[in-house]
């Protein structure tokens, strides 16, 4: 384990700065934070799990890459990098670098964000994503900027959704929900493509299905026609007491018939009855169907991250 004491006198910015990075102001200031990190990601929940899991919901997608770091079958690659910051004795942080997520965070303030940014450089890595809260990204991407001349654009927006409750199942539309089997591979692929080419993605979309299917975390909505599937929708993120819905896909000719909300409304209410607590998803906040569907059937909203990419990277998973 390694560890890192900072001491930043660091001047953001001039707000007269074209790009995004200047909204967090024209400010110096000093500030003593503690960096510890490890390429270990067991030690990293060891020594993280219960920081982590107070926050269960809103750390999800931390707690689910460092717990599929390298694991036969994970779509994760090295290099990987687990961060845990520190002010005043207390853990104020955490922060995990796997290829392809690039560098994804806790909300932490923009000092300690910068901190963790400079971190993960000195490790040789060069971040082309970061995912975070905004004012915790746009600090972390000025830092990689003034490292390494790379520059960062918001590229998507998301809003994380959340609910406690089973979904009234009333209003189902026409179907029955079950278990993807490996006969459906090549319906899986299919969707997978079929995702990629209309949302874009930092993941090959087929192959994360793929994984999921082989995990039994990828259900089907069919309903008998000229297709019978209609609907795929992913779980992933298993921790204590969450589940996320990872990823959910109609194609456009079974849209606008109640498949895809009824397929989320089975799979939450299964998930539920199976004993966990809470089942959260991430919508793009472009969606706006997808986001009206998700209210619709009871998700509350959680919080806001974005997803800042590195100028001339990954266009094709952001463009469409």
């Amino acid at each position: 384990m390694l560890v890192r004491m900072h001491w930043h006198t660091t001047e953001i910015p001039d707000k007269s700065e074209t790009s995004a990075i200047a909204r967090i102001g024209s400010v110096s200031y000093s500030v003593g934070v503690s960096v510890t990190s490890t390429e270990n990601a067991e030690e990293f929940l060891d020594g993280n799990r219960e920081f982590l899991l107070a926050r269960e919901c809103e750390n999800n997608t931390l707690l689910s890459i460092a717990s599929q770091a390298g694991r036969d079958g994970s779509l994760l690659q090295p290099p990987f990098l687990f961060v845990t910051v520190s002010s005043g004795g207390q853990k104020t942080g955490a922060a995990i670098h796997a290829a392809p997520d690039g560098l994804v965070m806790t909300e932490m303030p923009a000092s300690e964000s910068m901190a963790v940014a400079e971190e993960v450089i000195s490790f040789g890595i060069h971040p082309r994503r970061v995912f975070a809260s905004e004012e915790t990204g746009l600090a972390a991407s000025e830092m990689i900027r003034k490292s390494t001349g790379t520059r960062f654009w918001p590229a998507r927006r998301w809003s994380v959704y959340y609910t406690e409750e089973p979904i009234d199942e009333a209003r189902a539309g026409p179907g029955a929900l079950r278990a993807a089997e490996a006969s459906d591979e090549d319906t899986v692929t299919e969707f997978g493509l079929g995702y990629q080419a209309e949302k874009g993605s930092i993941v090959d979309v087929c192959e994360y299905f793929l994984a999921r299917l082989r995990e039994g975390n990828l259900h089907l909505w069919t309903h008998p026609g000229i297709k019978d599937v209609r609907t795929v929708v992913a779980t992933s993120g298993k921790t204590e007491h969450v589940v996320r819905i990872a990823g959910v896909y109609t194609p456009p000719d079974s849209r606008e018939q109640g498949y895809a909300a009824s397929a989320v409304a089975r799979v939450t209410n299964d998930q539920i009855r199976s004993g966990v607590r809470i089942v959260t998803l991430t919508v793009d906040q472009a969606d706006d169907g997808a986001r009206k569907l998700y209210e619709k059937l009871g998700f509350k909203h959680l919080h806001e991250r974005v997803e800042f990419i590195e100028v001339g990277a990954w266009r094709h998973a952001v463009d469409k």
